[in-house]
């Protein structure tokens, strides 16, 4: 999964914790030192959305939200105080709208919510049959039609 933002291209590691930043305005150039690693919980990444100036970075359980600080060393860092405890169930289910953002998101228990936010303070929007459907499915492929 890639993203882009301040002029970096930005790309996950498959089952880590971890996720690549390309050169400045070069998305040629990736050196195996600019790495970024989550660090708020052990859970690995499995999706990221840029909304708002900021990298949202979806664990399965837990959900950290990164800015660019201007390091010249790593210039993104989680911004302090925005550790979601809700992961994401789907990895391309994460959108933004209206300047919000929408997932389905799954919690430490295997519970699957559908989740907006606007700040970092995500509200349940599912209803609970809706949510007692997506939890009955062993995959989420199975429901779809």
């Amino acid at each position: 999964m890639g993203a882009f933002l301040d002029d970096y291209f930005i790309a996950l590691k498959g089952q880590s914790r971890q996720f690549y930043i390309s050169a400045l305005a070069d998305g040629l150039s990736w050196s195996a030192l600019d790495v970024g690693e989550v660090s708020q919980s052990s859970d690995n990444l499995r999706a990221m959305i840029v909304a708002n100036q900021q990298l949202w970075l979806f664990g399965s359980r837990t959900t950290e939200i990164w800015a660019d600080i201007g390091d010249p060393l790593f210039p993104f860092a989680p911004i302090p105080g925005t550790l979601i405890q809700q992961g994401i169930a789907s990895a391309f289910t994460a959108r933004v709208f209206d300047n919000s953002i929408f997932w389905l998101s799954e919690n430490v228990d295997g519970d699957r919510v559908v989740m907006s936010t606007r700040s970092y303070s995500p509200e349940r929007i599912s209803t609970n049959a809706q949510e007692v459907y997506m939890s009955s499915a062993s995959t989420l492929e199975e429901h779809l039609p």
